[in-house]
């Protein structure tokens, strides 16, 4: 990995596919996906998080250690289903909000990027007030252009430990 102290503020807007007006509206456009899939998973929106993304695209799970993913879903109808699955399960009445930082984009093509962000992952119950943290760590995201719009090819989250409620919904 790079280390971007090293480099100079302007050399990144180079690296994004130069400082055209368009690859900024691209990252804002993209911005606004991963906002959408955040809203849509804080609203437990199985068809709207599966809407998403291209329709071959793929979500993945990882915990500290693997080398595999802990869980993959390819396809965006296999997207919708297994967060159907993890909205039905028993801490389904949580409420959560998804907090994404610190976003940087590795690679801006005219019709593909690459990104990563931290995220958490907060929840409050009707006995609690204050939101707690459920699960933190980094994603990293794949991008594709279409005809209408910027959608996920892949998302993938490295998480930084394992927790009870991710256990009802895995495979």
């Amino acid at each position: 990995m790079q280390d971007v102290r090293e480099e100079s503020a302007c050399v990144i807007p180079a690296r994004l596919g130069g400082p055209s007006l368009q690859a900024v509206r691209d990252q804002l456009e993209i911005q606004q996906l991963i906002a959408h899939r955040a809203y849509a998973f804080d609203t437990q929106d199985a068809e709207g998080t599966g809407a998403l993304f291209v329709p071959d695209g793929c979500q993945d799970f990882y915990y500290p250690g693997d080398v595999e993913p802990t869980a993959r879903y390819e396809a965006s109808s296999a997207i919708m289903e297994a967060m159907r699955l993890y909205f039905d399960a028993p801490h389904s009445g949580l409420l959560t909000r998804t907090h994404y930082s610190s976003m940087w984009f590795d690679v801006q093509e005219t019709d593909w990027a690459q990104a990563k962000a931290i995220y958490l992952v907060t929840g409050q119950t009707p006995e609690r007030e204050e939101p707690v943290p459920l699960v933190s760590g980094v994603t990293e995201w794949e991008f594709e252009r279409t005809a209408a719009c910027w959608r996920f090819r892949r998302a993938s989250g490295y998480k930084d430990r394992r927790l009870w409620l991710d256990r009802p919904w895995l495979p």
